[in-house]
């Protein structure tokens, strides 16, 4: 069964955590959720993210697929 990622925030951590998701064969897929836009941008734009939210509680709300 493959999952699917819903990370909080992009802040120092994410950016080094998020390739290791991406490249792992049991992720179906990688959501983030971040605050602040530029920051979003970023993420989104770096590692191709196209499941973003504006914030933790929006991604509970949507995110409905996300596993963990």
């Amino acid at each position: 069964m493959k999952i699917n990622v819903g990370f909080v925030g992009y802040g120092h951590f994410a950016p080094h955590i998020i390739p290791y998701f991406l490249a792992h064969p049991d992720v179906n897929k990688v959501a983030l959720a971040e605050l602040i836009p530029e920051r979003r941008a970023e993420g989104a734009r770096r590692f191709g993210i196209t499941e973003l939210y504006d914030s933790f509680d929006d991604m509970l709300q949507n995110g409905k697929d996300i596993n963990c």
